[in-house]
């Protein structure tokens, strides 16, 4: 059975990271907040992550999970990221291009159309605070990158150096500089507050 009012749309395939808007106009896309008034808009929604589903498979529940009375699904991050055999290596960008292990974008664009056809929302993982950890290599779909550059996307500039601990990495995370500016782990940490990084990421506010 069906519980209450649906509000979230379906992401196309256009849509990176859950709370991004498409320019796609064949499916429509919201951003959501997370306030008190939205929380209590999701009481009465039933919805299931798909951790680590590849967008093939989730197409191939849909009408089981719409059949079920699941509303939404989680899945993944769609974006290209590291290579690598690990569940981390989905959660290192390297472009926001929709290809990744877990599916091309037109396999992304099935899964979306297909869950929609049983009443199954899609909502994407959102990675926007860093890009990878790893020196150099070659992405999922070709991108080459290096840790603080990433080509027509990212540079130098664009990531904090927070000259705060010596390997810049969160070393007290009681200590709010660190935490806002500092490394998690290693992963380049993305200036959001800068105009220039809003602007070419798909998921901060323009």
């Amino acid at each position: 059975m069906r519980f209450g009012l649906k509000i979230l749309s379906v992401f196309t395939s256009s849509l990176l990271l859950a709370g991004c808007v498409t320019s796609e106009p064949e499916v429509e896309a919201v951003v959501t907040q997370e306030t008190p008034e939205a929380s209590k808009r999701y009481e009465n929604q039933v919805g299931l992550q798909m951790f680590m589903w590849n967008w093939d498979s989730i197409a191939k529940e849909c009408e089981f999970l719409g059949a079920s009375g699941i509303d939404w699904v989680q899945t993944s991050p769609p974006q290209e990221h590291i290579r690598g055999a690990a569940w981390w290596t989905v959660y290192q960008p390297v472009s926001y291009q929709i290809e990744s292990r877990l599916g091309s974008r037109e396999q992304f664009r099935n899964m979306v159309s297909t869950c929609a056809e049983h009443d199954v929302d899609i909502i994407a993982d959102a990675v926007i605070n860093h890009m990878t950890a790893q020196d150099s290599g070659t992405g999922y779909a070709g991108t080459e990158f290096t840790k603080y550059e990433y080509p027509g996307l990212y540079t130098r500039a664009d990531f904090h150096n927070c000259n705060l601990t010596p390997n810049d990495q969160i070393a007290d995370y009681k200590n709010l500089a660190q935490v806002q500016t500092c490394e998690l782990l290693g992963l380049s940490d993305l200036d959001t507050k800068s105009e220039k990084v809003q602007q070419s990421h798909p998921c901060l506010p323009q």
